[in-house]
């Protein structure tokens, strides 16, 4: 009964096609420092994505939803320090965190929206069938 609530409901759907997209330009803001404002656009967008699948999950499986706090933690310190250095380019200000981290920061954040897209895959195929 309760895949059947959930069964049109495709948590791949949360995840845009040009999610790739977004997050090349939070890169681009990274070695661009002219670039910075659209960065800041586009990590919102990978964020609101982000956080989207979160709150869909939390709909369907509370286990789940709070197996993924860990993760969720994370993305949220990587995707501070990237609005940080994004808003402070932008306010011709230095950032506190130094480029190479920004970019390790921007590595994790990709690595974990793939991730999590896998398992919106995996979810929406079980709740299929």
């Amino acid at each position: 009964m309760h895949k059947e609530k959930f069964r049109m409901e495709r948590l791949t759907g949360i995840f845009p096609n040009s999610l790739g997209y977004h997050i090349e330009k939070v890169f681009e803001g990274i070695f661009r420092e002219d670039l910075a404002e659209l960065a800041v656009v586009n990590l919102e967008m990978v964020t609101e994505t982000l956080q989207g699948f979160r709150k869909a999950v939390g709909r369907r499986d509370m286990d789940f939803y709070e197996s993924l706090q860990d993760e969720y933690d994370l993305i949220e310190h990587a995707t501070d320090h990237l609005a940080g250095y994004f808003q402070a380019l932008v306010n011709n200000d230095e950032p506190e965190t130094d480029k190479l981290t920004i970019r390790i920061f921007a590595l994790f954040l990709r690595d974990k929206a793939d991730e999590l897209k896998e398992c919106a895959q995996s979810i929406d195929k079980e709740y299929a069938g």
